[in-house]
């Protein structure tokens, strides 16, 4: 890559070598505006782009968030409603979105085709910089009073409802106050993303004077990465954006907090449901403020500091959060913030009481005390390790190039080169050789125990919380209608007319040819293929990839579960938790587990069910494959040691201890039960699909609304001192003997090719002494198989949650393919612009699946229910009668574009093992692209009527608030067929 890109409009600054990543890295900055990008060249065919705007609030109002949505709602030359729909639509991203920080927005976006990515880079680009902003979609995704069907005055918005979501969950409060309460002084405490209480209180004026005042190119940070033509991408910046503005002073630094002399309480509350006992039910966190994100070895320290201290249950804080009285355990807003100019640490316990404050502090304190006289050798090395292996990894999830990004912004968004912040390596090594005996113990005195910047949050439940709210606001609303006059009446219903103008207006054709797309003979007609080995030795089926994994070797262990005691079945995530939680014999659990940040990556468990098509590894039994995975990885050099250890958990992990058992039973209700209001969509999504899926009543039990039941029994009866833990010894003994000793097992193993062979001998060693015969288990447990048409959740929450499930046609046959393209216009079509656009949800999709036969539509943070059923039924009937030619291009340029998405090394050899096992053959996935790549809109057309023919076979699901629910089923009757209350 060249260093000078004079031609182009740019100054360069600096050029890095940045070995570690086998990239090169450029900063440069725009001469005419002072635009700072910095490219990161690599040869990876994943490119990404990211504009980053330092964006601190200033209040309450979230104008950050709402800014966020609303840039991407038209532009100068884009003016559709929603150019980023009509990207989703037909784009082959690999990412596409948009995200709200504390103190910046970001907007990036990546494709493995060329192509798309400048089309991705044109559209944006202009989005952020030349946004018509209209009133009315400052109306739509902001907030705006309209008057209801009875003439009632109401307010609704996007944002303003997704955050009316975010505040119905216990560790979402938690979360924003812990920064309200350490940053007194600061941009940080204000919420970016939007108080629901202060979301109305922001007018369309300032909002748009927010985007005059900071979305100017002397307050951007542009990132690129990937191989790229460099050249062509600064042109382009240079002369569609950046060459239109001029210099200027942007006032946008987020100030270093002040220390302060004394500790600080803070005390709130969260909505939790009405009737219910607040008894143990809040959180308490303690939260230091420490130092500055920017400093690579600093940052690199308290990521170490914060595992020695919360990593595992051998460490000190939480070994003593899990073990007291105080509360049920350790609360998910515990560890290290680093995404802030200043970073913070907290400590938090879920499940106490308000009264337990000072106790929690006590505590807390009396442990660091402990921790700074003297640590353990082992836990700062396997703390180092732990943290060193994350920096090293190839990570999945999201492109690899947003993980540079993220580290460059640390310290680039603050004034320091991105490169500082970026790089891995040597900030590691130096601190390695800092790290002598008692260099943490040092640094839990002066960084923690001696740091008087510390705050104690109490968020504590108010089960009239959320009715006095309402009562407030319905209060507010009933005096501005009283007191409205007929003009600001009439003012009302103009805006609402406006805005139901501009969302039912069609997009001028010009302007949708304005965006540029791909054509279908852009797209790839081969799928990609994940080249396996495979085998069978000693009675057990073998897998084998070879990949760049940069000396981490993963291995996928795969049990048979058929036939497993229908009474042991509900117990298998707990089991999945337990066997990397426990101790050994001889060792405790905190030894276990200072072994493992020691040997290992990491060590998982998880549960899957899925249909075996014909071919698939299943003992030649077909139907239904019920299998635990245990997920194994480490470095090359660890490997045996790595695999020790997980043969000694598998063969003899210490179920004996009821106090442990006892404790994990309890963590784990409480993961699961505070999902539900986040993840609402995916529950309800999952219980709607049990009619029709022969493999959703299995993960309904395993992973939604019947394990949290379940364990909220099991739990009670731990708690009570009954035989609740004991029984769940006897459950976790009785599996391992079973389970983990029965035929059909099978593994898996990826590395760097020259340890190919060594690992996957040293992983048959791991799984000697684990064969066995079949399991004969008689019969199966209870399974959740939603017999009625429709059922009632109730949660205590501000918005819904609705899932519609369908028989659809399944991988294999061309009808399949065509459904999945019918999905994907849904989605990001009728859905999108009835559902999020017009009635205010935050989101609403549908999804089919490949091997289960289900065709599900879902909501997420919606304020509506019934006209979200009616819509579902809407959006088929729409696609059946007006579905086009231009509609389906697009579709199948989104739809293959989801399968480019590019997957880690250990992503590929657990997929390309789970495609084996399944009988996924690739014959199977290239006749869907194929059909995909036939298909006409005469077709989904089609999709869609068989669709409607199936109606009468819907199962519908909703996840909501009582008085939700209540009026819903006054005119959706099949919703009050059955009725449950979610424990919350």
């Amino acid at each position: 890559m060249k260093d000078d890109y004079s031609s182009c409009g740019f100054e360069t600054v600096s050029v890095d070598d940045i070995a570690e990543y086998r990239s090169s890295g450029i900063y440069l900055r725009h001469r005419r505006t002072g635009a700072e990008v910095y490219r990161v060249h690599a040869e990876d065919e994943e490119n990404l782009f990211s504009f980053a705007f330092k964006t601190p609030p200033a209040d309450h109002t979230g104008v950050p968030h709402i800014l966020e949505h609303a840039v991407l709602s038209g532009s100068r030359r884009y003016p559709l409603k929603d150019p980023f729909l009509i990207l989703l639509r037909g784009s082959t991203h690999t990412f596409l979105n948009a995200l709200t920080y504390p103190d910046k927005t970001v907007y990036p976006a990546a494709s493995m085709v060329k192509a798309d990515f400048i089309n991705l880079l044109r559209v944006y680009g202009d989005a952020v910089f030349f946004p018509n902003l209209k009133r009315e979609v400052f109306a739509q995704e902001g907030h705006r009073l309209e008057f209801s069907a009875e003439d009632n005055l109401q307010r609704t918005g996007i944002v303003l409802n997704e955050m009316r979501g975010g505040y119905s969950s216990p560790e979402s409060v938690a979360g924003d106050f812990i920064l309200r309460s350490l940053f007194s002084d600061s941009p940080y405490r204000w919420d970016s993303g939007g108080d629901p209480l202060h979301i109305p209180e922001l007018t369309y004026e300032a909002f748009a004077d927010f985007h005059r005042r900071f979305y100017h190119p002397s307050n951007v940070r542009i990132f690129l990465y990937g191989s790229h033509d460099t050249d062509e991408v600064l042109r382009l910046l240079d002369e569609e954006f950046l060459s239109r503005f001029e210099r200027r002073t942007v006032d946008a630094a987020v100030p270093l907090q002040e220390s302060w002399k004394a500790p600080r309480n803070l005390e709130t509350h969260w909505c939790s449901a009405p009737g219910e006992s607040p008894e143990h039910k809040t959180t308490i966190s303690m939260n230091w403020l420490l130092g500055e994100a920017a400093y690579p070895l600093e940052t690199i320290t308290a990521e170490v500091l914060s595992f020695i201290l919360m990593g595992h249950g051998g460490s000190p804080l939480q070994k003593a959060v899990l073990e007291c009285s105080l509360g049920e355990d350790l609360s998910p807003v515990s560890g290290l913030e680093t995404d802030l100019r200043q970073m913070v640490f907290s400590a938090a316990v879920r499940g106490s009481d308000a009264d337990k404050r000072e106790a929690f502090e006590k505590l807390i304190v009396e442990t660091l005390e402990a921790a700074a006289e003297g640590l353990d050798a082992d836990l700062v090395e396997g703390a180092l390790r732990s943290v060193e292996f994350r920096g090293r990894e190839i990570q999945g999830r999201a492109p690899f190039g947003m993980r540079l990004m993220n580290r460059a912004l640390r310290g680039w968004l603050h004034g320091r080169p991105p490169v500082e912040s970026l790089v891995f390596d040597a900030p590691m090594a130096e601190l390695r050789g800092r790290a002598v005996p008692g260099f943490f113990e040092k640094r839990i005195r002066t960084g923690l125990l001696e740091n008087p910047h510390r705050s104690t949050v109490s968020v504590i439940p108010d089960p009239r919380l959320s009715e006095r709210r309402e009562r407030e606001e319905q209060i507010r609303l009933d005096a501005l209608r009283t007191a409205m006059t007929p003009d600001e009446r009439r003012d009302i219903e103009e805006s609402s007319r406006r805005l139901a103008a501009f969302q039912n207006e069609p997009d001028k054709p010009e302007d949708l040819a304005a965006i540029p797309f791909l054509s279908r003979s852009d797209l790839p007609r081969e799928v990609i293929k994940i080249p396996m080995e495979s085998g069978r030795r000693e009675g057990i089926a073998w897998y084998r990839h070879r990949s760049f994994c940069a000396g981490v070797v993963y291995l996928e262990l795969a049990f048979d579960l058929r036939g497993l005691d229908a009474e042991l079945q509900p117990w298998m995530p707990l089991f999945g938790r337990a066997l990397t939680d426990v101790g050994l014999p001889g060792r405790g659990h905190e030894e276990v587990a200072r072994e493992l940040s020691m040997k290992t990556g990491g060590l998982s468990c998880s549960l899957e069910a899925f249909p075996v098509h014909p071919g698939g590894e299943a003992d030649g039994r077909g139907g239904v494959s019920l299998r635990l995975f245990v997920h194994l990885k480490a470095l090359a050099g660890q490997w045996s040691e790595a695999c020790g250890l997980c043969r000694e958990l598998l063969l003899g992990a210490d179920f004996s201890d009821e106090k442990r058992v006892g404790d994990l039973l309890i963590e784990l209700r409480n993961d699961y039960r505070s999902a539900v209001v986040p993840s609402g969509s995916a529950f309800a999504a999952l219980r709607a699909a049990a009619m029709h899926s022969p493999t959703a009543p299995w993960d309904e039990l395993w992973y939604g609304v019947e394990q949290l039941r379940f364990l909220q029994g099991a739990a009670e009866g731990a708690a009570e001192g009954a035989d609740g833990a004991a029984s769940a010894v006897r459950a976790l003994t009785a599996i391992r003997e079973s389970a983990l000793r029965s035929g059909g097992a099978a593994l898996a193993v990826t590395s760097d090719p020259e340890n190919s062979e060594d690992a996957l001998n040293t992983a048959f060693g791991l799984i000697g002494g684990l064969k066995g015969g079949a399991l004969s288990g008689a019969g199966e447990p209870r399974l959740f198989r939603h017999e009625s048409r429709g059922e009632s959740l109730a949660v205590p929450a501000a918005v819904s949650f609705s899932a519609l499930s369908l028989p659809a046609p399944i991988l294999g046959s061309p009808e399949h393919a065509k459904a999945g393209l019918l999905a994907h216009v849904l989605s990001t079509g009728f859905l999108w612009e009835n559902i999020r656009m017009k009635g205010g949800a935050y989101g609403a999709s549908v999804s089919i699946s490949a091997t289960e036969g289900t065709f599900t539509f879902s909501t997420y943070r919606d304020p509506m229910i019934s006209p979200t059923l009616n819509t579902f039924r809407e959006s088929l009937e729409w696609a059946a009668e007006h579905l086009d030619d231009d509609t389906l291009n697009l579709a199948i340029i989104g739809a293959v574009g989801k399968e480019l998405k590019p997957l880690t090394p250990g992503e590929r050899g657990a997929a390309g093992f789970k495609r084996a096992l399944y009988g996924i053959a690739d014959h199977l996935r290239q006749s869907r692209r194929d059909a995909q790549l036939a298909a006409v809109s005469a077709d989904l057309r089609e999709s869609a009527r068989s669709l409607l023919d199936a109606w009468p076979r819907r199962s519908v699901s909703v996840i909501a608030g009582a008085d939700a629910l209540d009026e819903a089923c006054r005119t959706n009757p099949e919703l009050a067929e059955s009725r449950i209350t979610i424990p919350s």
